[in-house]
């Protein structure tokens, strides 16, 4: 279970090739926000808050896409799982990466991957959701996350705001 999580209700313009947002994440340090994954800066980052699985859901702004590889620099992240929906929704999400990251990364070194993106999902991605399931050390950090793939087709911006759809009706007292 979580003790927390963020919105993030209005996110900087990213510099991702797909035009990334950070929606949410289960961890925050107003020092470290989670847009600074999407920032295009090594030298920014998100932090997690010491216990793991963390997790960070990624929109993507105005459109469903395709993806082909997805980049990340990171440090002490030892397993890390990417999932994505095809949902209008952030649910229903599949596997699409179940990796371990390599050796232990010395101290302030960072570690750089570039994952090769299957299509497992069978469809157009609106959601990604990364999940830390451990790490190297108490704290792990994304200094960058960029993906690269498709615009399949534009779609209403994935906000905090319309993640929910309305609430359901209650019945009546008449009825």
């Amino acid at each position: 279970l979580y003790s927390f999580c963020t919105l993030l209700d209005n996110p900087p313009e990213t510099m991702s090739q797909l035009k990334a947002e950070v929606l949410l994440t289960t961890s925050n340090d107003e020092r470290q926000p989670g847009y600074n994954m999407v920032d295009g800066d090594d030298k920014t980052f998100w932090s997690t808050t010491g216990m793991y699985p963390q997790e960070v859901l990624i929109g993507f702004k105005d459109a469903t896409v395709t993806l082909n590889k997805i980049k990340t620099t990171s440090h002490a992240i030892k397993r890390l799982v990417v999932k994505a929906s095809c949902e209008t929704q952030p649910i229903k999400f599949k596997v699409l990466l179940d990796v371990e990251m390599g050796e232990k990364p010395t101290v302030g070194s960072l570690q750089s991957e570039n994952f090769q993106v299957n299509d497992t999902v069978g469809g157009s991605i609106r959601f990604v959701k990364l999940v830390i399931q451990s790490g190297w050390e108490d704290f792990s950090t994304i200094h960058n996350l960029t993906f690269e793939g498709e615009v399949e087709s534009e779609a209403p911006a994935p906000t905090p705001s319309n993640l929910t759809g309305p609430p359901a009706a209650l019945p009546s007292r008449d009825s």
